[in-house]
């Protein structure tokens, strides 16, 4: 009875919602990349919390740690961000499972399995940066979006076009998703049309320029420029190159799984594990092959709600697509493709619930647990060994964000940028500086391998070092070397 009671409740999308959550709290990443650092900043400090292509993102976390200031307590501005997240991703699961349950009216218990277990979303539903956050208001404003074609009903088209708003508002990538619906309404008749496209289309629009206008006169900024910023400061760019084909097998690989560098060192270590590597791959190719066999198209019309989310995943996919196939950009593509998988194909669904759990257990395994558990590349301990000298860091960005969030901005001020070689040489003022470049297990970084093209590297590499200390990590020592500027 105990047992049946057990199984019962294990086959409920909220024991699903509940574990993913529950996961994504307990194994959130210990090592957190650059802009987690920034938000991390920003939150802590209260300062600075206005980020153009992120606008919202910092105001929760921040009101939140206030909150609990007040009990006494003084929370860490990073978990809090994690937190957030990981709560916002369990929304994401359970708003899923609601929409399936208005297309489908079944528990849908797969496809809420696959959601929790792709890396694209396991990776920011563990992390501090600003993906998952959107992804739950986008996921409830195509609920209320389904609700209003079911229903026939304006007031559930209003909430979803207002939601769609501050989806966009947490990050701007999001005004494909909403762009998509909208396509979707201008299909057929216009003229019937244009009283709910106008109800739909209004509420998002006012809220995001409305905010927009404000922030943009917060920071002496016109509006045009305050919404572009990155674009048109070059920190974010949108073209087409070799790169864009190159990048973008492998980010959509990586949409699904881990892939990364330190899976190498893993597989060095244990040898053992290029065996379980190779029957995992041919086990899911298996798997990739029967459910493909198994699709086969529904006998429907080309809905709105069918447009809709074709529309929508067409646009992400190519605004992804153009940021040199950007995999941060993809998060939101397994969410579309299985509604569109629902709304137009049949199916054998137990291959998905096998491929997810297969997906689950190498993403835990290669993901969360050596991110939560490992020292992935030792730039915590390197942090600690920064301060009151001169460094040029083989990471700088990172660096500089992780002094200042753990140790103020003063801390930072001795960090050079590798560009800066020549001129601090031609200064004679500083006799060295020290630096964590020229490790050979650095070499299997991308980052080294555009390094070594660079002008500034080469003329950095020439001069002369020696080896002063070491810090170890995970996968072994990292060298700081002392290089001579005179």
């Amino acid at each position: 009875m105990v047992f049946k009671i057990i199984t019962n409740s294990i086959k409920t999308p909220a024991f699903i919602v509940i574990f993913f959550t529950l996961l994504y709290i307990f194994l959130s990443n210990n090592n957190s990349e650059t802009d987690a650092y920034a938000y991390a900043i920003s939150v802590k400090s209260g300062e600075n919390l206005i980020f153009p292509h992120h606008l919202f993102y910092c105001f929760p976390a921040r009101f939140l740690i206030k909150f609990i200031k007040i009990t006494g307590l003084n929370p860490d501005a990073l978990w809090i961000l994690k937190l957030i997240n990981s709560i916002s991703a369990g929304f994401c699961i359970y708003f899923l499972g609601k929409i399936l349950k208005l297309l489908n009216n079944k528990k849908n218990i797969n496809y809420l399995v696959f959601a929790g277990s792709f890396f694209g979303f396991m990776r920011f539903a563990t992390e501090g940066e600003t993906y998952i956050i959107p992804i739950m208001f986008s996921l409830i404003a195509t609920y209320f979006f389904i609700i209003s074609l079911q229903k026939n009903n304006v007031v559930f088209l209003f909430f979803s076009g207002l939601l769609f708003g501050i989806s966009i508002l947490f990050h701007q990538i999001h005004f494909f998703w909403f762009a998509g619906f909208v396509l979707s309404m201008l299909s057929g008749n216009f003229q019937k049309k244009i009283t709910k496209i106008s109800i739909y289309v209004m509420p998002s629009s006012i809220l995001v320029f409305l905010v927009y206008f404000y922030a943009a006169a917060q920071t002496n900024s016109t509006i045009i420029n305050f919404t572009f910023h990155d674009y048109l400061k070059g920190n974010a760019n949108v073209f087409i190159g070799f790169n864009n084909f190159l990048m973008l097998p492998i980010s959509i690989f990586r949409t699904f799984f881990q892939a990364h560098g330190y899976i190498f060192f893993f597989v060095q270590k244990y040898k053992f594990l290029i065996l379980i590597i190779i029957a995992f791959a041919g086990f899911a190719s298996f798997l990739v092959y029967k459910f493909l066999k198994s699709v086969k198209f529904k006998k429907s019309e080309n809905s709105i709600l069918q447009k809709a989310i074709l529309y929508a995943f067409i646009l992400h996919f190519l605004f992804a697509f153009f940021s040199v196939s950007n995999a941060e950009f993809m998060v939101m593509l397994p969410f579309l493709g299985l509604l569109w998988l629902e709304l137009k194909f049949h199916f054998n669904i137990k291959y998905l619930l096998k491929f997810s759990i297969l997906m689950l257990f190498w993403n835990v395994c290669f993901g969360l647990i050596p991110l939560h558990f490992s020292n992935i590349d030792g730039s915590k301990n390197l942090i600690y060994k920064a301060q009151n000298a001169n460094w040029i860091f083989y990471n700088p960005q990172k660096m500089e964000n992780m002094g200042e969030y753990y140790f103020g901005e003063k801390y930072v001020k001795n960090f050079f940028r590798l560009n800066s070689i020549n001129t601090l040489i031609k200064n004679n003022q500083i006799e060295f500086v020290y630096t964590d470049f020229f490790n050979e297990k650095d070499e299997l970084n991308r980052r080294k391998l555009l390094f070594k093209k660079d002008s500034f590297y080469i003329k950095f590499k020439t001069l002369n070092r020696f080896k002063v200390d070491s810090i170890n990590y995970s996968f072994g020592k990292k060298y700081i070397y002392k290089v001579e500027l005179k």
